[in-house]
């Protein structure tokens, strides 16, 4: 139970600051949250990850996601669910950059579930085992309107 000690131990600290954890896929926080509501909480912000490989593996991943988030949520409705969307390469599993309209459908996607509270798009920095990240297109034109367009969409949600 380290989860509930960190965010117990941070929260006795400072309640104002809040705890964002990347659980890669949502059932992975399931088990906390959906049997003790918020009296078992260990997250402030949830975070799971969206690849192209996933979304191309599985056509219900999204509604998946959506539905796990939806039972976070009604344990527990003042956790925030934010899906990351990953741009980069993944040289040695044949992942490429995803396309400019990738990004857009996808955050756009993302922005119609009802159970996630925004988007965000991750790496800047590439690991060692990624090849072109954001940051390699961060002045492409294709790319920025793509971003742009999902930003300004999700400023109204």
């Amino acid at each position: 139970m380290e989860f509930k000690q960190f965010y117990d131990t941070v929260k006795r600290a400072d309640q104002n600051i809040n705890i964002v954890v990347n659980f890669s896929y949502l059932n992975c926080l399931e088990g906390f949250i959906t049997e003790k509501g918020s009296n078992n909480r260990i997250v402030d912000i949830a975070a799971f990850t969206i690849t192209a490989k996933k979304l191309r593996e599985s056509s219900t991943y999204m509604a998946d996601e959506n539905a796990i988030a939806g039972k976070l949520k009604k344990a527990d409705p003042h956790l925030q669910i934010i899906p990351l969307i990953a741009i980069y390469e993944y040289p040695s599993k044949g992942e490429k950059l995803p396309s400019a309209d990738w990004v857009r459908k996808t955050g756009l996607d993302v922005l119609k579930d009802d159970n996630f509270d925004g988007v965000m798009y991750y790496s800047w920095e590439s690991s060692n085992y990624m090849g072109r990240t954001i940051k390699d297109i961060a002045d492409d034109p294709q790319y920025i309107k793509a971003f742009s367009d999902v930003f300004k969409a999700a400023r109204t949600k």
